[in-house]
């Protein structure tokens, strides 16, 4: 996946679960103010790496978004 490729799939994923917010506000609920919101796919793992020392909030895509 090209970087603008990739760029366009996370701004779809970003209207995508501001949607889902207005559905379910109590999954807004659970992303503290500040956060940054990193969209993780089937492939991407979390690691110890990326959750040390940072203010991010990692958001599961599948059939419906989950806050991890």
């Amino acid at each position: 996946m090209t970087k603008e490729e990739k760029i366009k799939s996370n701004i779809g994923l970003a209207f995508d679960l501001l949607r889902e917010i207005m559905k379910n506000p109590s999954l807004g609920e659970k992303i503290p103010n500040g956060a940054t919101v990193v969209f993780l796919d089937k492939d991407n793992v979390l690691t110890e790496k990326k959750i040390n020392g940072s203010n991010n909030k990692f958001v599961k895509v599948k059939r419906k978004f989950e806050v991890v």
